[in-house]
């Protein structure tokens, strides 16, 4: 007789806390408060997530002249820094861990940051709103797709929202991590670069057909991160120093990332050296670059 043990691939006690965790990564930072929180706290979130699309349509509206990415942008760094530094400062004040009259705790959904943070990211969030307004102009996204404009404009500022909360929430749950603890919240800046890197082709490559794709991946990107398919931002600028090193600079792979910083750099100054020299004399331009090249592919910091 064949023995079966039912046994849960979830615990009972596990799945709400699962499902907050899923949930949180797909919205980029948003947080599903337990049952005992008031809902003040929910609708506070939902505020602050909609507002830097709030303002992108308002300056759409109202705002001529071109001068419009700059609005957006300046627009987006003073609702970043103030609001930052409100829950800084609130944050910062002894009400964590007390209890309401109706026996409910109080306490803050969005994590203060570091003083210096406060002011970067606020930066970075203006610079992004300022790349994405020029991205998702209204009248290019109608001219590529012309019978799904508003289903491509609702998902792709869905996306970008995604990206931009993570900013002001800091280092929001994701499915794949580079390392266990950021104590610099680094990890906040990947979603912003990722799409920052998706609308590139646009400004650099401007077809029809590349632009098409560009918009439907912009719009797939909170699945691509709750799937872990894109990694954070140190293993993604890692990973494309590792391809620079290796199909431009001819080098090879390495097993630290230590040690490729170290070749990355030598492989640049190698670039630069024979780049300027080239002109002056190639024949000893080619035997200077043949024996860099050779001393750069013995790994001598892994015989030492």
């Amino acid at each position: 007789k064949e023995m079966t043990v039912d046994v849960p691939l979830i615990n009972d006690y596990k799945k709400n806390f699962i499902f907050r965790r899923l949930f949180q990564t797909f919205l980029g930072g948003l947080c599903i408060p337990p049952k005992n929180v008031f809902c003040v706290s929910i609708c506070l979130q939902i505020v602050i997530y909609i507002i830097p699309s709030i303002i992108h349509i308002i300056t759409e509206l109202i705002a001529e002249g071109g001068f419009q990415e700059i609005i957006v942008g300046v627009s987006n760094v003073v609702f970043f820094g103030l609001t930052a530094t409100l829950f800084y400062v609130l944050g910062n004040r002894k009400c964590n861990n007390q209890i309401n009259e109706d026996g409910r705790p109080t306490y803050f959904l969005i994590p203060k940051k570091q003083k210096l943070n406060i002011i970067i990211h606020a930066l970075i969030a203006g610079l992004y709103s300022c790349w994405i307004y020029s991205f998702l102009l209204k009248d290019y996204v109608i001219k590529l797709f012309p019978h799904h404009a508003s289903l491509i404009l609702f998902f792709a500022w869905f996306s970008s929202l995604n990206a931009s909360f993570s900013l002001l929430v800091g280092n929001n749950p994701e499915t794949s991590i580079f390392r266990p603890l950021d104590q610099f919240e680094i990890s906040c800046i990947s979603r912003p670069l990722v799409a920052v890197i998706i609308s590139l082709p646009q400004r650099i490559f401007p077809f029809y057909s590349m632009d098409q794709i560009s918009y439907i991946i912009f719009c797939c990107l909170p699945l691509f991160w709750i799937t872990g398919m894109i990694p954070t931002v140190e293993p993604l600028l890692l990973w494309m120093g590792e391809q620079i090193q290796i199909h431009a600079f001819g080098g090879t792979a390495t097993s630290s990332w230590p040690r490729f910083i170290i070749y990355l750099v030598l492989s640049s100054l190698e670039f630069v050296i024979i780049y300027l020299n080239m002109k002056n004399d190639p024949k000893w331009t080619f035997v200077l670059a043949s024996i860099i090249g050779f001393i750069l592919s013995l790994d001598i910091l892994g015989v030492i």
